[in-house]
């Protein structure tokens, strides 16, 4: 008698048709990592969205194809923030003395 009540409590979630809603799990915010790294007096930043199969990422260019050299880490996330990123989280590169990451989120279109 117990293992067909515990057989029929374990088949319950199938006949119930238990099972997740998928689309009201998809992901709703992108994240990526912008890393500034410094040569001294300019800035660059190296942009991973997942996007590429660099394992750095790419670097930020303009719409000629050209690297865009920042003179600020603060102008390098005012023009990540244009393009509809929102700052999550901050960390310094283990290793590379001032040089820091910053992650960012925006919504997916659905």
């Amino acid at each position: 008698m117990k293992k067909l009540l515990f057989l029929l409590l374990f088949a319950a979630p199938v006949f119930s048709r238990a099972q997740t809603d998928t689309s009201a799990h998809k992901q709703k915010v992108a994240y990526c990592i912008a890393e500034i790294t410094s040569d001294g007096s300019k800035y660059d930043m190296m942009f991973d969205d997942g996007s590429t199969l660099k394992k750095d990422g790419i670097k930020v260019k303009d719409t000629n194809g050209k690297i865009i050299v920042f003179n600020s880490k603060i102008s390098a996330l005012n023009y990540v923030s244009q393009l509809g990123w929102r700052l999550v989280s901050s960390y310094t590169v283990p290793g590379i003395l001032y040089d820091v990451a910053f992650v960012f989120e925006r919504p997916v279109a659905q």
